[in-house]
């Protein structure tokens, strides 16, 4: 098994081949063009850690990636991590795109941001399960998608073919706070046909691009209703944008067809159908003189929801809290992978390095500085059974990591009283065994064998002091603790 190659540079081989989505386009150079030279990068690194993956066609040249662990034990649970492998274009970048310049801890390129650094990070937690192999440990699927950018092409074809996990992280830049909830996207064509003829000669024609600014000057009109319409509580208004408009193909000739492509985010309770039935509505109650079409060209995102997550969140976040101080839970406007994987009824949160706001700009970078943080968060998902499936897991996750660093002040007297309480059974025995293991040795008052299994006295900390109670517990974690983290 060859070692797995440092974080920062890791991202520089993936951020140096291009995986450009053409996003409709027909101008993008064949040699930036789709994601198969990351692909094959990726394959071969999974390959090296002796893993099982397969590829998996979405359209020709565009393969989803799918490795799976299968650790030596029955899995308590399992795990995937997903990550898209395209980008958004080049166009306008003031930075060689593809030239993973590093320059003040940051490195520079497109997809260094969104998604290539979270891509990386997944890779490298894998990598340390794969060759660390800790008891305990979840069965993971890392998968790397094509086709986010536009289409959701990649991650529709991984879901329809049965990848399931019990808990699911999807990579974006998130400066390693949690996404539980996000809207929905789904994206139509409006058109308008017309007549060509010389533009000298402008009554002979019928002008599409002329009926496709009524629509438009109508379409803005119904952006004002939509955004007052009744809002999600948690994501705020529908909205609805005109990004693009093509017609004509050139000055002296009057235009037979002309399009715009228009982009309606969804909350909750809406569904791509729903939308599209109500702009309709909209604009042939206009009495428009003239026929239009409305185009979905492609599925659909849905919106994210939080109500699978919760359980999810509270894990992932003790852990975060651990390793960088503190974080957010919150949502977003913009789609990601995570909905669809959440249709498919797997509890799923968007993690990952980065800020969204350097996401697909002309300078986009990502600071390395999150790199490392984000590793022990996604691996916190790939500990033992009990962190995912019992009680208390916010304190357990602390104590756990807190143990295995030996940080002392990392457990409060209050972490070890309310694992003591009553409504964590689950995890008593934890520390009953290490105060009998204590007390074996001579070391502890003889009273607490009184106790038994049946409650951990809830004085134990102050009566014996923290740094006594760290004593007990460090001999108990086992190599399991310290292997899902590090």
């Amino acid at each position: 098994m060859r070692n797995m190659l440092p974080l920062p540079q890791l991202l520089a081989e993936l951020v140096r081949r291009p995986s450009v989505n053409p996003m409709g386009r027909t101008d993008i150079p064949a040699d930036i063009l789709y994601e198969s030279r990351v692909t094959d990068f990726l394959e071969a690194r999974l390959r090296d850690l002796g893993v099982a993956v397969r590829r998996q066609t979405v359209r020709p040249g565009r393969d989803n990636l799918v490795a799976t662990y299968t650790p030596p034990h029955p899995a308590p649970f399992s795990v995937m991590f997903e990550a898209h492998q395209d980008t958004v274009p080049v166009d306008e970048m003031i930075v060689e795109p593809f030239g993973a310049k590093v320059e003040g801890g940051k490195l520079y390129g497109r997809g260094s941001c969104d998604v290539k650094a979270g891509g990386a990070v997944m890779l490298a937690a894998f990598a340390r399960l794969v060759k660390e192999k800790p008891a305990g440990s979840a069965a993971v699927t890392l998968a790397y998608t094509v086709d986010e950018e536009h289409t959701f092409l990649g991650i529709q074809e991984l879901m329809k073919s049965g990848v399931r996990a019990d808990y699911a992280i999807v990579a974006e830049p998130t400066l390693l706070n949690i996404v539980n909830a996000h809207k929905g996207v789904v994206r139509w064509v409006l058109e308008t046909q017309g007549r060509a003829c010389h533009s000298s000669r402008p009554e002979n024609g019928v002008n599409a691009i002329y009926r496709m600014a009524r629509l438009v000057s109508a379409v803005e009109e119904y952006a004002a209703q939509v955004r007052a319409l009744p809002a999600d509580p948690v994501l705020g208004p529908r909205t609805i944008s005109v990004g693009r408009i093509t017609g004509g193909v050139s000055a002296n000739t009057v235009p037979d067809v002309c399009r715009v492509d228009v982009d309606r985010r969804l909350i909750p309770g809406e569904t791509a159908e729903s939308g599209a039935a109500h702009l309709s509505e909209f604009l042939k109650g206009r009495g428009f003189d003239f026929p239009f079409t409305l185009t979905q060209l492609h599925a659909a995102c849905p919106p994210l929801d939080p109500a699978l997550s919760g359980e999810l969140v509270s894990r992932l976040g003790a852990t975060i809290n651990s390793v960088v101080g503190k974080h957010t839970v919150h949502p977003v406007p913009f789609g990601t992978d995570a909905s669809t994987v959440a249709n498919a009824g797997v509890p799923v949160v968007v993690f990952g390095p980065g800020d969204i706001a350097q996401a697909h700009t002309k300078d986009e970078w990502i600071d390395l500085s999150q790199l490392e943080p984000a590793v022990p968060g996604n691996a916190s998902l790939l500990l033992a059974e009990y962190q995912i499936n019992h009680p208390a897991p916010a304190d357990v996750n602390l104590l756990r990591i807190a143990a295995v660093r030996q940080d002392v002040g990392a457990v409060t007297p209050g972490i070890l009283q309310r694992i003591g309480e009553d409504r964590h059974a689950v995890e008593r025995p934890l520390v009953v065994d290490a105060l009998r293991q204590r007390e074996n040795r001579g070391r502890a008052p003889r009273r607490i064998e009184r106790h038994g299994a049946e409650r951990v006295p809830e004085d134990v900390a102050e009566k014996f002091g923290v740094a006594f109670a760290m004593d007990l517990i460090v001999p108990t974690l086992h190599e399991e603790a310290r292997h899902g983290f590090f």
